[in-house]
């Protein structure tokens, strides 16, 4: 009978501790885990160190962190995703502007090559001037002392009869090769 009054005292206690803890009033401590653990009425031992408020607090955080992590892990590919089209993107504009800098040297070319031309047949015309004004003898020996492309060039933009009063001062030979072929 006597371990029976201390076996249902023993349960009392175990029930009023229970009972306080999943308040959230008192917290157990050390020595009533150690008792509790020798007892048939262990329980989830988990619940008794933090209390039944405090678990459902503590589970609950754990909830709201897990879904802070998803959220994390879900930003952080997206922004793997953007930065891999950002660096499709930065090397595409290189491709472009790498094409548009050939691009450019081109046109300049072309355009320095036209300015060349231009000036070289400005250059042509005004020696066709003077070479025109001057006596045909004398005109004649200028022009043998100048390539042949370039006297061919001159006595193409004379008029017709001065080039012709040229040419018959100059060598037959040299005459011949300045003709327009």
């Amino acid at each position: 009978m006597k371990v029976l009054k201390i076996l249902l005292s023993l349960i009392l206690v175990v029930a009023i501790l229970f009972s306080i803890d999943f308040l959230g009033f008192y917290p157990v401590g050390k020595k009533t885990l150690g008792l509790l653990k020798k007892t048939p009425l262990k329980g989830p031992l988990k619940t008794w160190e933090l209390g039944a408020a405090r678990l459902q607090e503590w589970e609950a955080e754990q909830a709201l962190l897990l879904a802070e992590k998803e959220q994390l892990k879900k930003k952080e590919q997206e922004l793997a995703a953007q930065r891999e089209e950002l660096e499709a993107q930065r090397m595409r504009l290189s491709r472009e502007a790498e094409q548009t800098a050939n691009l450019i040297a081109q046109l300049q070319k072309q355009e320095n090559r036209a300015t060349e031309q231009k000036d070289q047949q400005k250059s042509i015309a005004q020696q066709a001037t003077l070479v025109a004004k001057m006596k045909p003898k004398q005109a004649a020996e200028v022009l043998a002392q100048l390539e042949m492309g370039i006297t061919r060039e001159v006595l193409g933009k004379m008029d017709p009869r001065t080039a012709a009063r040229i040419l018959e001062q100059m060598e037959p030979y040299r005459a011949a090769q300045a003709l327009p072929q």
